[in-house]
């Protein structure tokens, strides 16, 4: 007895469609500012085979461990542009996306769902917020396991013991992500829901409890032990000077984005299909979230997809069946004509070819980085301490880092106290007593000041700094008396800065893809 075949030229031609069109939307990557530090952070731990104990590449770090909180995700990416450069990151980041993407498909399908409409939905799902996946960054390791807590939740109804595998994501998420505790955090919004509910219906909640705990204990997974949560709590703190930790803008794409996202969980929690109890606190918890911070924007969307999904699907086609019902009758008969199938072929091998160079090359926008200043730095073998703006440290650490060290870079909680995150601020924002970074021990001997603050002015008239190179984006000045001085006026004369548009040449060219000396790396870890 011959059976028929599962798959149909339409169901291989949605699915090339559905890919083609993650690969060429999500392969368009540029280099943030976290980029650079995070690859120099996880080539250095490869290097020395270990995790470092204390910063190396600030003169203002604070004292004890530096908990790198990320050191996992870092390793990784360092690994991948080791391996196929910018092309290894990009392809990390698709690998990542399509891990997404094919866990809603197939959590679609299992739940009764057209190919065509899982992939549908799979697809917006990621496009809804593909600004998150404009350059390569940890979080994006969060995406992903996120998605692999709300289906092991939702499917916690038919198999309770599936929980105990949220322990396990959790140990693996804490040494990727600080957004662990988001997904913490639905974890346990579930089981109270799931607890109340119990309590009407006179079932029993025991086990999901036990889960819970065992998913807190699983934070403790991870080279600082306890300590890591006082870390991650502070880490998850309010900071309205960060344009991510602000809430969402109504008024642009952001505010699109999130409406169409709004209008789909509504959609998939209403009618007679609505999700159970604990899956509608968990939408609605996360549709709440990007309110006080964007960054919590891919939450809500995955929590939309996973969760209401399935109930926006059989809502949709209920109202479909009721308007034709000839239509729906035949929508698994037939194949499609060819001509449509050829198309869909075409149209993806088309998306394919475009974004051969897109995956080869993550932009550096130019502007965005001070590349004059860091060129000369380089042609000067400047060493000693720079005061930069916050933004640009993890550039220098990169490239320049730990013979020139920073004042302050993104890594922020994790190396810096209070005071010098303060004082720095006030160096940037040109803001009350912001010369005190200049005179304070250990004085530095360079500044990098941007030209979007006042700064920038104040430092032209400021005694005993010389501006030495200037570009669009702001400027490198050189106290008098330092031992440099000479060196980079010396090179400022004759520096060329390099023209490369894509992130690897950039990088070969300014320094920082070269090994730092175990030598140097040494004074990170402890002795034995």
């Amino acid at each position: 007895m011959t059976t028929r075949s599962r798959w149909r030229p339409q169901d291989i031609a949605v699915l090339a469609q559905g890919a083609a069109t993650l690969v060429y939307a999500a392969s368009d990557t540029f280099a943030d500012v976290d980029l650079w530090w995070h690859l120099r952070l996880g080539d250095d731990i490869w290097a020395r085979g270990g995790l470092p104990w204390r910063d190396i590449y600030s003169y203002l770090s604070k004292d004890g461990p530096y908990t790198n909180h990320e050191w996992l995700a870092e390793l990784m990416m360092s690994r991948a542009f080791a391996w196929g450069s910018d092309a290894g990151l990009v392809l990390l980041k698709l690998l990542l996306t399509f891990g997404i993407a094919g866990l809603l498909v197939r959590h679609l399908r299992s739940s009764g769902a057209t190919l065509l409409a899982s992939v549908l939905i799979g697809v917006t799902s990621i496009l809804l917020f593909l600004p998150g996946f404009g350059t390569v960054r940890p979080q994006q390791f969060s995406y992903l396991l996120f998605t692999v807590t709300l289906l092991l939740l939702a499917a916690t109804a038919d198999r309770p013991r599936v929980g105990w595998w949220l322990p396990v994501v959790m140990a693996v998420w804490v040494n990727l992500h600080g957004a662990v505790l988001t997904g913490l955090a639905v974890v346990v919004a579930w089981w109270v829901a799931e607890r109340c509910v119990s309590l009407f219906t006179g079932t029993s909640a025991r086990l999901g409890v036990l889960q819970v705990l065992a998913s807190f204990a699983a934070l403790i997974v991870n080279p600082w032990g306890p300590a890591i949560l006082e870390f991650l709590r502070g880490a998850v703190s309010a900071r309205p000077e960060l344009t991510e930790w602000n809430p969402i803008e109504f008024a642009g794409l952001e505010g699109v984005l999130y409406g169409t996202a709004l209008l789909f969980a509504v959609l998939g929690c209403s009618g007679r299909w609505r999700p159970r109890v604990p899956a509608l606190v968990v939408v609605a918890s996360t549709a709440l979230a990007p309110l006080l911070a964007r960054r919590h924007l891919p939450f809500f969307v995955l929590a939309t997809a996973v969760l209401a999904g399935p109930a926006m699907v059989r809502h949709v086609h209920d109202v479909v069946a009721a308007r034709w019902p000839a239509g729906v009758a035949r929508h698994e008969g037939p194949s499609w004509r060819w001509p449509v199938v050829s198309v869909l072929f075409v149209e993806a091998a088309l998306l394919f070819a475009l974004s051969v160079p897109r995956i080869r090359c993550i932009t550096v926008e130019a502007q965005h980085y001070p590349i004059a200043a860091v060129t000369t730095l380089k042609a000067a073998g400047a060493t000693g301490r720079i005061a930069t703006f916050f933004d640009w440290g993890g550039f220098v650490l990169d490239t320049l880092g730990p013979e020139l060290q920073v004042s302050m870079d993104p890594r922020r909680e994790t190396v810096y106290g209070a005071e010098a995150y303060g004082i720095n601020e006030q160096f940037t924002l040109g803001l009350g007593d912001w010369d005190a970074l200049l005179v304070r021990e250990p004085r530095p001997d360079l500044a990098l000041v941007s030209k979007a603050f006042p700064t920038f002015n104040l430092m032209r008239s400021h005694p005993g700094w010389s501006l030495v190179v200037e570009d669009q984006g702001g400027g490198l000045f050189v106290r008098e008396d330092s031992k440099v001085a000479a060196a980079v006026r010396h090179a400022a004369a004759s520096v060329v800065p390099p023209e490369a548009h894509c992130f690897a040449a950039a990088r070969a060219w300014l320094g920082g893809s070269t090994p730092r000396p175990r030598a140097i790396l040494g004074a990170a870890w402890p002795h034995p």
